[in-house]
């Protein structure tokens, strides 16, 4: 992501998927890029979903509405 800032700016639209930790992260490069946990798995098909929704309506209406309908 650093070097698509660095080439256009920071001005674009992107679509972001929150991550958590019920505990306490050292190193969050590694949680972020590592693998899913066995108990965060079940929600990933949910997760998925909306981001796929989220993008078809970013790609239909543009990016402010679909960020307006999906932002909590």
């Amino acid at each position: 992501l650093a070097s698509v800032i660095g080439c256009i700016g920071q001005d674009f639209a992107r679509l972001r998927i929150g991550v958590g930790s019920q505990e306490p992260v050292t190193d969050m490069k590694d949680y972020v890029l590592g693998a899913f946990r066995k108990e965060e798995r079940p929600v990933l098909k949910e997760v998925i979903e909306k981001a796929v929704l989220c993008v078809e309506q970013w790609l239909e209406f543009g990016a402010s509405k679909a960020m307006a309908a999906h932002n909590g």
